[in-house]
């Protein structure tokens, strides 16, 4: 069985540039699959030690089509190598048929798109590949919690010390190239998964009818099930829309995920909490949006008596849940984060990935309120990659897009990012000279033409 062994990042360099040569001429020249798929574990092998590069809003909105799919040409290949080699620092990985086929699984789509070569702007290929990789994982969370289990069976439990911060990082890395899948694809659709006009309010409301429907279906409550009511504050300095609304750049399905997740705890615990209909009708769940110029707050209070002591501190963990959730419809309804106990801390990773977090405070006897906090400004709002085995992260540019961790030149959104920087006395000197400076390269003009 081949592994990821931690080699030097310069044993692999030849291997690469063969790779790349197979994978131009793999049609013309006769290679033995064995031999093809050494150099990709080699490869495996290479990139894994190389660094993934975080990606903000703004940037991801203003790349051009082209841009994003050599952005996914590039990143992807490194941060699925990144997750063959933590599954591996698993001890006993190999004794879990879970873990083994999860493994191949994120061979397969690194195999996929290290055999693809960008030319003439032919994406064809890359996005058969991206669709298929996005199948291909698409029950990645299961099949790994599965194999959590199936590990405990075997008398291979891992400790908690261990397993939480692991799955913290896996599941953090899958956000991120679910993400970059997903922007890939919407692009190639003329879309976009990121709305600069996401409305908090909106998303709230339709979690909680999602939420309510639930109730009603789990619970065979036609018609009378929690109330959840949703109000938004004014904002102090007139930061919201027309309407009074908070709108901002962000991605609507991660929010939409982490409110009706938190919902769904709140209603589940106000229902069976409850004597009476009447009881439940006195104890509504309120879901309050707020806003100033940085960031976006949720707040979601329930009345339902608040998180046991004995268990306040498990809620957070993956292996925890209160409910059988191989058989219990309720948690495998609702959200992608559900099922298996890992709905809650997910939720917690989807909001730190791009800047946030999310905060419980339970009060005994009375409820639990939960505060979800996101960053508004598009240069804030950048992917929290973990980092490991003391591992660093690239800041570099694709096709003239400046990645570095600064103001986002090619953002058409300039008001909402930041003021631009002043040239520096060297960067002076080329404008002096007629020579282009990338970071000052764009106008406005030509930003809104790219929209």
């Amino acid at each position: 069985m081949h592994r990821c062994r931690r080699l030097q990042p310069w044993s692999f360099e030849p291997l690469r540039r063969q790779l790349h040569g197979f994978s131009r001429g793999l049609h013309g020249v006769n290679i033995p699959q064995h031999r093809l798929t050494e150099f990709l574990w080699s490869d495996v092998c290479y990139l894994a030690d190389q660094g993934a590069t975080p990606l903000s809003l703004c940037q991801v909105i203003a790349a051009r089509p082209v841009q994003v799919a050599e952005l996914a040409n590039r990143e992807l290949p490194i941060r699925f190598a990144k997750r063959i080699r933590q599954i591996e620092d698993i001890p006993g990985w190999h004794e879990s048929q879970d873990l083994v086929k999860l493994r191949y699984l994120y061979f397969q789509c690194f195999s996929d798109l290290r055999l693809i070569d960008l030319k003439d702007h032919d994406l064809h290929d890359l996005t058969v590949a991206v669709t298929r990789t996005k199948h291909r994982l698409s029950g990645a969370i299961s099949l790994l919690m599965e194999a959590v289990q199936e590990l405990k069976e075997k008398g291979l439990t891992l400790q908690e010390s261990f397993l939480e911060p692991w799955l913290d990082r896996f599941l953090l890395s899958r956000i991120g190239t679910e993400m970059l899948t997903s922007h890939y694809v919407a692009s190639m659709e003329g879309s976009s998964i990121v709305e600069k006009d996401c409305d908090p309010t909106v998303i709230c409301l339709r979690a909680a009818e999602k939420a309510r429907w639930l109730c009603m279906e789990h619970y065979k409550r036609i018609g009378n099930t929690v109330k959840i009511n949703v109000e938004t504050l004014p904002s102090a300095g007139n930061h919201g829309n027309r309407k009074g609304r908070h709108c901002f750049t962000y991605v609507p399905k991660y929010l939409y995920y982490m409110v009706l997740e938190l919902l769904k705890n709140s209603a589940r615990a106000t229902i069976e909490t409850s004597s009476s209909q009447a009881e439940i009708e006195a104890r509504p769940i309120v879901v309050t949006v707020s806003a100033n110029s940085g960031q976006v707050a949720i707040r979601i209070q329930d009345s339902a008596g608040g998180i046991p002591f004995e268990v306040a501190e498990r809620v957070w963990s993956y292996t925890y849940s209160t409910a059988d959730t191989r058989s219990d419809v309720w948690e495998h309804q609702g959200t992608p984060l559900a099922g298996y106990g890992v709905g809650l801390p997910l939720s917690r990773l989807y909001a730190q990935y791009l800047g946030g977090s999310l905060h419980l405070m339970s009060m005994p006897g009375e409820g639990t309120t939960a505060f979800l906090h996101l960053k508004r400004l598009q240069r804030d709002a950048r992917e929290q990659l973990p980092l490991w085995h003391g591992e660093t992260q690239n800041k570099c540019a694709v096709d003239g897009m400046n990645f570095e961790n600064e103001f986002c030149s090619s953002c058409q959104f300039r008001d909402s990012c930041s003021e631009p920087k002043q040239p520096n006395r060297a960067q002076e000197s080329q404008i002096e000279a007629g020579q282009t400076v990338p970071y000052l390269s764009q106008t406005p003009g030509r930003s809104q033409q790219q929209q």
